[in-house]
């Protein structure tokens, strides 16, 4: 991919094109990206929740295949099913997490392609069958609203992300999270507050953790909290409607005005 990369920048990209150019990102992380590109006007801007999507209509009844089981600490993945996400890490740091304590159950949402997916329904065969760990293809939003709501964590072991809306979403639910480092985490969450932010792949650490709201409901409890009101007052569409307004009537200004000077070497030409 770096390969690829430096070959198209080379061939591709002229640092002159963009310095007018005003470009949104979902992150700080996905800012710093762009302006070692030659974008000189980029700002982060965030993304939010459009929490619409996960109500029933009057009278819809939304059913959910994830029962309530308040005896068991339930971790939750919702992404894709692939080696960028990290899937089997996830599943040997839910081994090493058994060995501590028998309760802990795994949730995992999402489908891949379809070889990679295979491979990977093996290796979890029989924790499937004992019921430890519970797959689910697919989930509607609706559904999926249900399930954050009967989780107690969420766990995020992707290698690369530019945001991912199931940290949004998780915590709009009121989930602690523990995630890798990515253009989401960066944003969303508070190491230690809310969340946690881990810096590498040691399995210990990552269990270390985990385990500190496992022992502490209490504390779990008051993560989750705070991670929710996180989402609610700042990642909530109606809260980035002024950001993107804001930064909609710079990207129009700076256009305006380029539009002016290229204009007037255009004319400075001719004479």
């Amino acid at each position: 991919y770096n390969l690829k990369r430096r070959i198209f920048d080379g061939l591709f990209l002229h640092w002159r094109q963009y310095g007018h150019i005003v470009a949104l990102t979902k992150s700080e992380l996905a800012a710093d990206f762009l302006r070692k590109k030659g974008f000189a006007n980029v700002r982060a801007v965030g993304v939010g929740v459009d929490r619409e999507q996960f109500l029933p209509k009057t009278g819809e009844i939304i059913t959910c295949r994830l029962k309530k089981d308040t005896s068991r600490f339930r971790l939750l993945y919702v992404g894709k099913i692939e080696e960028r996400r990290n899937v089997y890490f996830l599943i040997e740091l839910f081994e090493s997490l058994r060995k501590r304590k028998r309760n802990i159950q795994l949730v995992l949402v999402g489908s891949g392609e379809k070889e990679y997916q295979n491979k990977f329904l093996k290796k979890i065969h029989s924790w499937m069958e004992s019921g430890d760990i519970i797959y689910f293809e697919k989930a509607s939003q609706k559904e999926l609203a249900l399930i954050y709501q009967r989780s107690d964590m969420f766990v995020f072991t992707s290698n690369y992300e530019i945001f991912g809306m199931v940290l949004l979403e998780s915590m709009f639910f009121g989930l602690p999270v523990i995630s890798s480092m990515n253009g989401g985490a960066s944003v969303l969450i508070q190491d230690g507050v809310n969340g946690y932010i881990m810096d590498g792949f040691n399995i210990e650490k990552w269990v270390e953790k985990i385990m500190l709201l496992v022992k502490d409901q209490g504390q779990c409890a008051e993560m989750g909290k705070k991670a929710h009101e996180t989402i609610e007052k700042y990642f909530l569409w109606e809260r980035l409607a002024d950001q993107f307004l804001n930064a909609y009537d710079e990207a129009k200004k700076q256009y305006d005005f380029f539009q002016q000077e290229k204009e007037r070497l255009g004319k400075e030409k001719k004479n």
